[in-house]
């Protein structure tokens, strides 16, 4: 509107003070803009102490910089505990161990039964040993690394000795470590195996289960129940799982031979037996 009154303007004093209130103006907003730009720091720079500028990360740098934190975060969050991933690895060497022993038994059995001399590398079940393995790495160890570490904090003792405090949890211990923990183990190994070869149904589950579960799990508690009150009576709890991962070669060789057996063979086992009680 000022410029307006200017150009229409017929006096020449009124428009010469007019353009001198205009140039006053735009002086002064660019001083206000020069002022405001010389306080401003520009992005990615700030004043130290000493008015030297140095630089700071810009809005796009931090947001960048808070998505890459976020995300650390959450993929921390998933990473697996070392003293898991640890049990598990041994877990899994020490399953390829028992079953190469258990099969290493069964063919030397057979070949007295049979008279024949076969060779074992001929024989020999390489996806059964890849089976017990991967049943070690993915479900075996990790779940021996939380159950010990459940059973040292709820019922703690004191290593290496043989106090009357420690008679309690140490038998509350033993007790839950065969009857929780044995058959949990042996009725998912079975349908483990029974998975990956193709056979699994909840019938042949559940037959296999009854049928093979007691005798597996007797021959268990007769191998663990000395190996587990030497474990929570004078191993350390860090050292807990490595023990029993070591006294687990012997019954991984239980588990596999049970795993593997047939209808046939549990029924053959059975009749002899009960031929020897007789």
């Amino acid at each position: 509107m000022r410029f307006i009154t200017i150009a229409n303007s017929n006096n020449g004093n009124n428009y010469g003070e007019l353009w001198k209130r205009v140039v006053v103006r735009a002086k002064n907003a660019g001083s206000m803009m020069m002022r405001n730009t010389t306080t401003t720091t520009p992005r990615g720079l700030g004043k130290s102490a000493n008015g030297h500028r140095h630089h700071q990360p810009s809005t796009t740098t931090k947001a960048a910089a808070g998505s890459n934190g976020v995300a650390h975060s959450s993929s921390s969050s998933f990473r697996i505990p070392p003293g898991m991933m640890k049990s598990a690895l041994t877990s899994a060497g020490l399953g390829i161990v028992g079953d190469c022993v258990a099969q290493t038994l069964q063919h030397q059995h057979q070949r007295k039964q049979q008279h024949t001399s076969n060779s074992f590398s001929e024989k020999y079940d390489y996806p059964r040993t890849a089976r017990q393995s991967l049943f070690n790495l993915t479900f075996y160890g990790p779940l021996q690394h939380v159950w010990y570490a459940f059973l040292g904090a709820k019922w703690p003792t004191v290593s290496g000795s043989l106090a009357y405090a420690n008679i309690r949890p140490f038998a509350t211990k033993v007790f839950l470590n065969q009857a929780a923990l044995g058959p949990v183990v042996v009725a998912c190994f079975f349908a483990w195996s029974q998975l990956l070869t193709n056979t699994f149904t909840a019938t042949s589950w559940r037959e296999k289960v009854q049928r093979d579960a007691l005798p597996t799990l007797q021959k268990g508690w007769a191998f663990w129940v000395p190996a587990s009150c030497v474990n929570f009576a004078l191993v350390p709890v860090n050292r807990q799982v490595l023990y029993m991962s070591c006294c687990s070669v012997v019954w991984n060789c239980i588990l596999s031979q049970a795993g593997n057996t047939t209808k046939e063979e549990t029924r053959d086992a059975s009749k002899k037996t009960k031929t020897k009680k007789k």
